[in-house]
């Protein structure tokens, strides 16, 4: 018998570019906040794309905070996802409201502002994305932590 790869590790194109829905918090249908997400990286190019023109003005700078951690170029390269992440990863939601208890519309600005105001939002979301397993060829359902 044979184990095949392309079935484990593969992933479906279409989910990675259109999104599928995660909700950490529980079901959407609860009244739960939920996120239509793409992937961050694989066939998301424009993502890819995104965050390589975001770093190019910064190569040198970069590489060299790196081999240092240096705090400003983590935190220029965290911005520098975020914006890619934002425009390009999260494709939609439901049920996000803001401190006031106010029904929020999907749009960048909300979604960046939301990240800004909460960055482990921000960093939870990004780890579903970056995890292919999330977009391969069988059906997500709503992520729940309980």
């Amino acid at each position: 018998m044979t184990f095949n790869l392309y079935k484990t590790m593969g992933t479906s194109a279409s989910k990675e570019v259109e999104g599928v829905w995660y909700s950490p918090w529980g079901p959407v249908s609860d009244g739960k906040p939920g996120f239509k997400l793409a992937r961050a990286g694989g066939a998301n190019k424009n993502y890819e794309q995104a965050v390589a023109q975001g770093i190019k003005p910064y190569n040198k700078m970069i590489n060299i905070g790196m081999k240092t951690q240096d705090k400003e170029t983590m935190e220029l390269l965290r911005k520098i996802t975020m914006d890619a992440f934002v425009r390009f990863c999260v494709k939609g939601w439901e049920n996000i409201v803001d401190s006031e208890e106010q029904t929020q519309p999907f749009s960048v600005e909300n979604v960046r502002k939301l990240f800004e105001d909460l960055p482990m939002v921000f960093d939870d979301l990004f780890n579903f994305a970056s995890d292919h397993t999330n977009y391969q060829d069988r059906d997500v359902e709503l992520e729940s932590k309980n």
